[in-house]
């Protein structure tokens, strides 16, 4: 199988779903902030006072920002949504058991400005290993890897977004894409940090195995 790649202009992940998808991670987002602060606060105050009632209060906070940390795939990257949205798409590739939702990006972007800014994935979509070949369908971005063409891979951490938590990006270097030096792929299917990290390692593991 060829490498290709084809752009479209975005039909349904455009700026508006990228807005709702942002907004969805405000409420937990600030719960997270006000809870990690008021744990630090009390947790010094009851160490400093020998306070019971506030060691009682730090360890709550503490459970309320592990819960929201391990979620984080669900109420910071808004994924339940993205499934919803990517549900909705016309044209995909038949999904299955062994097909993930994934964001891709590229170096450089495809998309720049306001909208590169609000959002780090170019397309959200359907991503299948087949047995020579990555293929990505999305709602805009389609293409066709073989892994003949990959030179290399790597993971890289997926940033201040999700607090350098959730989303290791696999990273995807090769030359035959035009214009186009690398690809980099995350899980969006996830609703917890240990259910991202087993889709990623997965999906590493049988790339690795195929090249």
């Amino acid at each position: 199988m060829n490498e290709s790649l084809k752009i479209d202009k975005p039909k349904n992940f455009n700026l508006r779903e990228i807005l709702i998808i942002n907004s969805i991670s405000i409420l937990p987002g600030s719960l997270l902030g006000i809870s990690s602060v008021l744990f630090f606060l009390f947790f010094f105050e009851a160490f400093k006072t020998r306070n019971h009632i506030m060691f009682g209060l730090a360890f709550l906070l503490f459970i309320i920002t592990g819960i929201v940390l391990f979620y984080s795939p669900a109420v910071l990257a808004g994924n339940p949504y993205v499934r919803i949205m990517v549900n909705k798409y016309e044209g995909l590739i038949e999904s299955n058991k062994k097909d993930f939702i994934f964001q891709v990006s590229f170096t450089p972007r495809v998309h720049g400005g306001f909208r590169g800014f609000m959002e780090d994935a170019d397309d959200i979509g359907y991503l299948k290993v087949s047995e020579n070949s990555i293929i990505f369908a999305g709602d805009h971005v389609n293409f066709i890897l073989p892994f003949t063409k990959i030179e290399d891979i790597s993971l890289k951490n997926s940033g201040w977004r999700c607090l350098w938590l959730y989303g290791q990006r696999i990273k995807l270097m090769t030359n035959v894409l035009p214009n186009y030096q690398a690809i980099e792929l995350v899980e969006r299917q996830s609703n917890t940090l240990l259910s991202s990290k087993n889709i990623t390692a997965g999906i590493v593991q049988k790339i690795k195995q195929l090249t």
